[in-house]
């Protein structure tokens, strides 16, 4: 929008109803957008681990970059997807991690004869 100039103001009472509109629409404008917010909450969970040194989690390799794991997907009824990620919540694990654990017990017993 543009506003005139108004020919009766000084110079300096045109600057001031200039700047006056400005900081009025700064002002009306967003102060954080959600994506700000998600960033300087990221910043600040770096910041927080830094500074009470956390570096054996930094220097830990997800699954998803480890070479050992593969990524995989297959099928579970919603009921026994329910009650696994209750299970591994309360235990405070992974649902991958106690699948493998099952897996391996199943593979090491009756399931890995051929």
């Amino acid at each position: 929008m543009v506003y005139p100039l108004r020919q009766n103001y000084p110079a300096i009472m045109q600057c001031q109803y200039f700047k006056s509109k400005i900081q009025n629409c700064m002002s009306n404008k967003k102060k954080n957008s959600r994506f700000d917010e998600l960033i300087d909450a990221a910043r600040s969970r770096q910041n927080r681990d830094e500074l009470t040194g956390n570096s054996e989690q930094s220097s830990r390799k997800t699954k998803s970059t480890d070479p050992d794991y593969v990524r995989t997907t297959f099928y579970l009824p919603k009921l026994v997807h329910r009650k696994l990620k209750a299970v591994a919540v309360s235990q405070e694990r992974q649902m991958s991690d106690i699948v493998t654990e099952l897996l391996e017990q199943w593979l090491a017993g009756e399931g890995g004869k051929e």
